[in-house]
């Protein structure tokens, strides 16, 4: 078994941090999104959608920035067969998959979503998707297709 060094020790501590502070803006935004479903009044929407695509941005940014890439090649050769070796490797395929998205496409299908989930509601209780429609388009604009993962 392979005894792991104090700077690999160091390079994970840092690596579960940061990933730490990128769930945390997560479960911000989660309970935003929560809050507009449950109680937020419908004129706070637009509102909303803004904070939740700048907390979405923000998450991504900290995520996919070269801090988080370096801990990841640092933390390479860990023993896969680990605890910590597991973490690396699925922040790996998660860094990997999120890299490939600009931050504005994020913030922008973060916006799109907010803004469309209060439609989907009042279309759905009406049985009347053509209220949604309009809403729908912008939960995926041509120009900013999301390359495939």
């Amino acid at each position: 078994m392979q005894r792991m060094t104090e700077t690999k020790k160091d390079t994970i501590e840092k690596l579960r941090k940061k990933l730490a502070t990128v769930s945390d803006l997560g479960s911000a935004n989660a309970l935003l999104a929560w809050d507009q479903q449950t109680y937020m009044p419908k004129g706070g929407v637009e509102t909303r959608a803004e904070s939740m695509a700048t907390l979405s941005r923000l998450a991504h940014e900290h995520f996919v920035d070269a801090e988080t890439g370096g801990l990841l090649d640092a933390a390479r050769d860990i023993d896969p067969g680990t605890e910590d070796g597991a973490l690396v490797r699925r922040a790996r395929r998660d860094y990997e998959r999120s890299t490939r998205l600009p931050s504005r496409l994020v913030e922008e299908m973060s916006r799109a979503s907010a803004l469309a989930e209060p439609a989907w509601v009042e279309a759905r209780a009406q049985s009347d998707f053509s209220l949604f429609a309009p809403t729908s388009k912008r939960c995926s604009p041509s120009s900013a297709r999301p390359p495939r993962l």
